[in-house]
Protein backbone atom coordinates (compact mmCIF):
# COMPACT_ATOMS: atom_id res chain seq x y z
CA UNK A 1 0.00 0.00 0.00
CA UNK A 2 1.22 3.32 -1.10
CA UNK A 3 -0.42 6.73 0.51
CA UNK A 4 0.10 8.79 -2.09
CA UNK A 5 0.38 12.28 0.08
CA UNK A 6 3.06 10.70 2.16
CA UNK A 7 4.45 8.16 0.25
CA UNK A 8 4.59 5.47 2.51
CA UNK A 9 4.88 2.16 1.47
CA UNK A 10 3.52 -0.21 3.91
CA UNK A 11 5.95 -3.18 4.26
CA UNK A 12 5.71 -4.43 7.77
CA UNK A 13 6.37 -2.98 10.66
CA UNK A 14 9.14 -1.84 8.74
CA UNK A 15 12.40 -2.42 11.61
CA UNK A 16 14.56 -4.34 9.81
CA UNK A 17 16.95 -6.92 11.87
CA UNK A 18 19.35 -4.77 14.12
CA UNK A 19 22.42 -7.56 14.50
CA UNK A 20 24.36 -5.05 17.05
CA UNK A 21 21.52 -4.44 19.25
CA UNK A 22 22.66 -5.05 22.93
CA UNK A 23 20.11 -6.97 23.96
CA UNK A 24 20.43 -10.06 26.11
CA UNK A 25 19.59 -13.42 24.01
CA UNK A 26 16.19 -13.53 25.45
CA UNK A 27 15.10 -10.39 25.93
CA UNK A 28 13.17 -7.57 24.28
CA UNK A 29 12.08 -4.00 23.53
CA UNK A 30 8.66 -3.24 23.77
CA UNK A 31 7.50 0.29 22.30
CA UNK A 32 4.69 2.12 22.52
CA UNK A 33 3.42 5.12 20.59
CA UNK A 34 1.06 6.72 17.46
CA UNK A 35 0.08 9.27 15.82
CA UNK A 36 0.90 12.94 17.07
CA UNK A 37 -1.96 14.31 18.60
CA UNK A 38 -2.89 17.23 16.64
CA UNK A 39 -4.57 16.19 12.95
CA UNK A 40 -2.38 19.06 11.91
CA UNK A 41 0.80 17.22 13.19
CA UNK A 42 0.21 14.09 11.46
CA UNK A 43 2.57 13.23 8.56
CA UNK A 44 1.27 9.02 8.62
CA UNK A 45 -1.76 7.62 7.35
CA UNK A 46 -3.80 6.40 10.60
CA UNK A 47 -4.13 2.84 8.87
CA UNK A 48 -0.23 2.52 8.94
CA UNK A 49 0.03 3.53 13.06
CA UNK A 50 1.22 0.16 15.07
CA UNK A 51 0.41 1.22 18.44
CA UNK A 52 2.46 -1.45 20.37
CA UNK A 53 5.92 -2.78 19.01
CA UNK A 54 8.50 -5.33 19.83
CA UNK A 55 11.87 -4.97 18.74
CA UNK A 56 14.66 -8.18 19.33
CA UNK A 57 17.83 -8.38 16.95
CA UNK A 58 15.67 -10.00 14.18
CA UNK A 59 13.60 -6.63 13.48
CA UNK A 60 10.09 -5.34 14.81
CA UNK A 61 7.02 -7.06 15.01
CA UNK A 62 3.77 -5.33 15.43
CA UNK A 63 1.01 -6.54 18.58
CA UNK A 64 -1.82 -6.64 16.65
CA UNK A 65 -3.83 -6.14 19.53
CA UNK A 66 -3.94 -2.62 20.34
CA UNK A 67 -4.62 -1.93 16.78
CA UNK A 68 -7.58 -1.02 17.36
CA UNK A 69 -6.17 2.40 19.13
CA UNK A 70 -4.50 3.33 16.31
CA UNK A 71 -6.59 6.46 16.31
CA UNK A 72 -4.86 8.33 19.44
CA UNK A 73 -2.09 5.42 20.11
CA UNK A 74 -1.09 3.54 23.48
CA UNK A 75 0.00 6.42 25.89
CA UNK A 76 2.43 3.83 28.27
CA UNK A 77 2.45 -0.03 28.90
CA UNK A 78 3.68 -1.93 32.03
CA UNK A 79 4.73 -4.93 32.26
CA UNK A 80 3.85 -7.35 35.49
CA UNK A 81 7.18 -8.37 36.41
CA UNK A 82 6.28 -12.05 37.01
CA UNK A 83 4.83 -12.01 33.19
CA UNK A 84 1.15 -12.97 34.20
CA UNK A 85 -0.52 -9.63 32.66
CA UNK A 86 0.27 -5.99 31.29
CA UNK A 87 -1.75 -2.81 31.84
CA UNK A 88 -1.73 -0.41 29.58
CA UNK A 89 -3.44 3.26 28.94
CA UNK A 90 -4.92 5.44 26.06
CA UNK A 91 -5.91 9.08 26.90
CA UNK A 92 -8.70 8.14 28.41
CA UNK A 93 -8.28 4.78 29.87
CA UNK A 94 -6.56 2.13 31.76
CA UNK A 95 -6.77 -1.63 30.80
CA UNK A 96 -5.42 -4.84 31.46
CA UNK A 97 -4.38 -8.18 29.53
CA UNK A 98 -3.49 -11.27 31.21
CA UNK A 99 -1.08 -12.81 28.79
CA UNK A 100 -1.77 -16.74 29.56
CA UNK A 101 -5.10 -16.67 29.33
CA UNK A 102 -6.40 -14.22 26.75
CA UNK A 103 -8.76 -11.96 28.82
CA UNK A 104 -9.25 -8.31 28.86
CA UNK A 105 -10.43 -6.21 31.31
CA UNK A 106 -11.16 -2.44 31.34
CA UNK A 107 -10.17 -0.62 34.73
CA UNK A 108 -13.09 1.94 34.40
CA UNK A 109 -11.99 4.80 35.76
CA UNK A 110 -13.84 7.90 35.09
CA UNK A 111 -12.66 11.25 34.34
CA UNK A 112 -9.35 10.28 32.57
CA UNK A 113 -8.09 13.04 30.36
CA UNK A 114 -5.00 12.77 28.38
CA UNK A 115 -3.28 10.18 30.75
CA UNK A 116 0.36 10.09 30.53
CA UNK A 117 2.85 7.51 32.06
CA UNK A 118 1.90 4.72 33.99
CA UNK A 119 3.95 3.58 36.96
CA UNK A 120 3.72 0.28 38.73
CA UNK A 121 5.02 0.11 42.26
CA UNK A 122 4.76 -3.30 43.32
CA UNK A 123 0.78 -4.11 43.84
CA UNK A 124 -0.16 -0.17 43.35
CA UNK A 125 -0.22 1.31 40.03
CA UNK A 126 -0.16 5.45 39.67
CA UNK A 127 -1.69 7.50 36.08
CA UNK A 128 -0.53 10.74 35.61
CA UNK A 129 -3.98 12.21 34.61
CA UNK A 130 -2.49 15.25 33.04
CA UNK A 131 -5.13 16.57 31.76
CA UNK A 132 -7.25 16.93 34.81
CA UNK A 133 -3.83 17.88 37.19
CA UNK A 134 -3.54 15.10 39.33
CA UNK A 135 -2.57 11.60 39.98
CA UNK A 136 -4.47 8.34 40.16
CA UNK A 137 -3.19 5.79 42.39
CA UNK A 138 -4.89 2.04 41.83
CA UNK A 139 -5.14 -0.87 42.84
CA UNK A 140 -2.81 -2.92 40.75
CA UNK A 141 -4.56 -6.54 41.46
CA UNK A 142 -8.17 -5.58 41.39
CA UNK A 143 -8.09 -2.33 39.26
CA UNK A 144 -9.98 -0.53 42.13
CA UNK A 145 -9.25 3.42 42.32
CA UNK A 146 -7.27 4.09 45.95
CA UNK A 147 -7.02 7.73 45.90
CA UNK A 148 -6.73 10.57 43.46
CA UNK A 149 -4.08 13.38 44.23
CA UNK A 150 -4.59 16.56 43.19
CA UNK A 151 -1.60 18.77 42.52
CA UNK A 152 -3.56 21.96 42.89
CA UNK A 153 -1.54 22.50 45.80
CA UNK A 154 1.37 23.03 44.54
CA UNK A 155 0.14 25.59 41.75
CA UNK A 156 1.29 29.19 41.51
CA UNK A 157 -1.73 31.63 41.87
CA UNK A 158 -0.48 33.24 38.58
CA UNK A 159 -0.18 29.30 37.21
CA UNK A 160 -2.89 29.51 33.90
CA UNK A 161 -4.63 26.86 32.23
CA UNK A 162 -2.59 24.89 29.41
CA UNK A 163 -5.64 23.51 27.35
CA UNK A 164 -9.44 23.88 26.64
CA UNK A 165 -10.17 21.91 29.81
CA UNK A 166 -9.11 24.91 31.80
CA UNK A 167 -8.17 22.52 34.24
CA UNK A 168 -4.30 21.33 32.98
CA UNK A 169 -1.56 23.83 34.22
CA UNK A 170 1.23 21.18 35.32
CA UNK A 171 1.32 18.76 32.20
CA UNK A 172 2.40 15.93 34.79
CA UNK A 173 4.22 13.41 32.95
CA UNK A 174 4.69 10.45 35.39
CA UNK A 175 3.87 10.01 39.04
CA UNK A 176 6.98 7.28 41.13
CA UNK A 177 8.00 6.89 44.37
CA UNK A 178 11.51 7.76 45.94
CA UNK A 179 13.51 6.07 47.77
CA UNK A 180 11.84 7.20 51.22
CA UNK A 181 8.69 6.33 49.91
CA UNK A 182 7.40 9.59 49.05
CA UNK A 183 5.01 10.27 46.26
CA UNK A 184 6.47 12.23 43.32
CA UNK A 185 5.37 14.05 40.20
CA UNK A 186 7.99 15.11 37.01
CA UNK A 187 5.97 17.70 35.53
CA UNK A 188 6.85 20.53 32.83
CA UNK A 189 5.64 23.39 34.94
CA UNK A 190 6.60 22.68 38.44
CA UNK A 191 4.19 25.17 39.75
CA UNK A 192 2.39 25.56 36.63
CA UNK A 193 1.93 27.63 33.60
CA UNK A 194 3.46 30.69 34.01
CA UNK A 195 3.07 32.64 30.99
CA UNK A 196 6.08 35.81 32.45
CA UNK A 197 8.00 33.35 33.71
CA UNK A 198 7.84 30.84 30.75
CA UNK A 199 9.26 33.80 28.56
CA UNK A 200 11.21 34.51 30.53
CA UNK A 201 13.36 31.15 30.81
CA UNK A 202 12.73 30.62 26.90
CA UNK A 203 15.24 33.68 26.66
CA UNK A 204 17.91 32.19 28.91
CA UNK A 205 16.80 28.35 27.43
CA UNK A 206 15.73 26.61 30.45
CA UNK A 207 12.66 25.67 31.48
CA UNK A 208 10.49 25.61 34.78
CA UNK A 209 10.35 21.21 34.77
CA UNK A 210 10.73 19.92 37.99
CA UNK A 211 9.25 17.07 40.56
CA UNK A 212 6.76 17.73 43.35
CA UNK A 213 7.06 16.14 46.55
CA UNK A 214 3.33 15.02 47.50
CA UNK A 215 3.85 13.87 50.49
CA UNK A 216 6.04 16.81 52.08
CA UNK A 217 4.86 19.31 49.84
CA UNK A 218 8.22 20.38 48.60
CA UNK A 219 8.94 21.46 45.18
CA UNK A 220 12.05 21.36 43.06
CA UNK A 221 12.10 23.64 40.11
CA UNK A 222 14.99 21.77 38.29
CA UNK A 223 14.62 24.11 35.35
CA UNK A 224 14.01 21.23 32.66
CA UNK A 225 12.65 21.65 29.51
CA UNK A 226 9.84 19.42 28.54
CA UNK A 227 10.67 16.38 31.09
CA UNK A 228 9.48 12.74 31.07
CA UNK A 229 10.50 9.79 32.11
CA UNK A 230 12.21 9.34 35.68
CA UNK A 231 14.28 6.74 36.52
CA UNK A 232 16.67 4.95 38.53
CA UNK A 233 20.36 4.55 37.50
CA UNK A 234 22.30 3.01 40.12
CA UNK A 235 22.96 5.73 43.22
CA UNK A 236 20.43 8.41 41.66
CA UNK A 237 18.30 9.68 38.50
CA UNK A 238 18.54 9.51 34.91
CA UNK A 239 15.44 11.98 33.50
CA UNK A 240 14.65 12.75 29.53
CA UNK A 241 15.21 16.25 29.27
CA UNK A 242 13.58 16.33 26.22
CA UNK A 243 13.26 19.85 25.45
CA UNK A 244 17.02 20.32 25.43
CA UNK A 245 17.77 16.73 23.61
CA UNK A 246 19.69 14.97 26.23
CA UNK A 247 19.35 12.33 28.97
CA UNK A 248 20.12 14.15 32.68
CA UNK A 249 22.04 12.47 35.29
CA UNK A 250 21.27 13.44 38.92
CA UNK A 251 21.77 12.44 42.51
CA UNK A 252 19.38 10.97 44.95
CA UNK A 253 19.67 15.05 46.34
CA UNK A 254 18.76 15.94 42.53
CA UNK A 255 21.57 17.53 41.65
CA UNK A 256 22.65 17.34 38.38
CA UNK A 257 25.85 15.14 37.93
CA UNK A 258 26.16 14.38 34.26
CA UNK A 259 24.54 15.28 30.80
CA UNK A 260 24.13 12.91 27.89
CA UNK A 261 23.06 14.47 24.29
CA UNK A 262 20.12 12.58 22.20
CA UNK A 263 19.65 12.57 18.44
CA UNK A 264 16.06 14.06 19.36
CA UNK A 265 12.61 14.50 21.79
CA UNK A 266 13.20 11.87 24.02
CA UNK A 267 10.20 9.93 25.49
CA UNK A 268 10.13 6.59 26.86
CA UNK A 269 13.04 5.46 28.84
CA UNK A 270 14.39 1.84 29.86
CA UNK A 271 17.61 1.08 31.46
CA UNK A 272 19.25 -2.17 31.19
CA UNK A 273 19.91 -4.40 34.12
CA UNK A 274 23.19 -3.61 34.55
CA UNK A 275 22.97 -0.16 34.28
CA UNK A 276 24.71 0.63 31.37
CA UNK A 277 22.34 1.18 28.11
CA UNK A 278 19.58 3.30 27.83
CA UNK A 279 16.77 2.56 25.46
CA UNK A 280 15.01 5.49 24.95
CA UNK A 281 12.26 6.53 22.37
CA UNK A 282 12.50 9.44 19.89
CA UNK A 283 10.08 11.28 18.74
CA UNK A 284 10.59 13.21 15.42
CA UNK A 285 9.70 17.13 15.40
CA UNK A 286 6.38 17.82 15.12
CA UNK A 287 5.14 19.65 11.92
CA UNK A 288 4.26 22.98 13.49
CA UNK A 289 7.88 23.05 14.88
CA UNK A 290 9.97 21.66 12.35
CA UNK A 291 13.08 23.86 11.42
CA UNK A 292 15.83 22.72 8.62
CA UNK A 293 17.61 20.30 10.35
CA UNK A 294 14.79 18.63 13.07
CA UNK A 295 14.58 15.31 13.98
CA UNK A 296 12.78 14.05 10.85
CA UNK A 297 12.53 9.99 12.12
CA UNK A 298 10.67 8.37 15.22
CA UNK A 299 12.32 5.24 16.75
CA UNK A 300 14.40 4.17 19.62
CA UNK A 301 18.05 5.44 20.51
CA UNK A 302 20.32 2.88 21.82
CA UNK A 303 23.40 5.12 23.44
CA UNK A 304 25.88 3.63 26.17
CA UNK A 305 25.53 5.60 29.15
CA UNK A 306 29.30 5.84 29.10
CA UNK A 307 29.31 7.84 25.94
CA UNK A 308 30.91 5.03 24.31
CA UNK A 309 28.46 4.02 22.03
CA UNK A 310 25.01 4.40 20.11
CA UNK A 311 22.94 3.29 17.42
CA UNK A 312 19.78 4.44 16.33
CA UNK A 313 16.65 1.85 15.33
CA UNK A 314 13.67 3.73 13.20
CA UNK A 315 10.24 2.72 13.47
CA UNK A 316 8.20 4.26 10.43
CA UNK A 317 4.88 3.08 11.85
CA UNK A 318 4.99 5.50 14.88
CA UNK A 319 4.49 9.56 14.30
CA UNK A 320 5.64 9.83 18.30
CA UNK A 321 7.21 7.07 20.69
CA UNK A 322 5.32 7.26 24.35
CA UNK A 323 6.63 4.29 26.03
CA UNK A 324 9.56 1.95 25.71
CA UNK A 325 9.76 -1.23 28.35
CA UNK A 326 12.45 -4.16 28.16
CA UNK A 327 10.70 -8.07 28.93
CA UNK A 328 11.75 -11.49 28.43
CA UNK A 329 11.04 -12.89 24.64
CA UNK A 330 8.41 -14.99 26.52
CA UNK A 331 6.38 -12.05 27.32
CA UNK A 332 7.10 -10.29 24.06
CA UNK A 333 5.85 -13.46 21.81
CA UNK A 334 2.86 -13.42 24.15
CA UNK A 335 2.22 -9.64 23.43
CA UNK A 336 2.58 -10.39 19.57
CA UNK A 337 -0.32 -13.22 19.61
CA UNK A 338 -2.39 -11.62 22.16
CA UNK A 339 -6.22 -11.58 21.11
CA UNK A 340 -5.34 -13.90 17.91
Amino acid sequence: MTDSDTGFVDEGVGVPPVEDLPLADAQAVVVCGGPNWKPQDRFLPLEVIRPVQVLTRAGGVACPWFDQYRDYGVSSIKLDPSGEWAVYATSTAVMRIWLHTGQFEDFEVPDLVDVHELTLAGDVLYAANTGRDEVVEMDAVTGKVLMRHSLAPFRSPRARALRSTAIETFHANQAFLDDDGHLMVLAHHAAGFRVLVHARRQLVRHGSGGVLDLTSGVTRDLRLFGPHNVRRHRDGWLINNSGRSEVMLLSTDWEVVGHLDLVGWGTGAAISDDGSILFGGIRATRRRYAKTGDRSETGVEVVALDGSSRLFVPFPRFEQVNGVELCSSEVADLLVSFGS
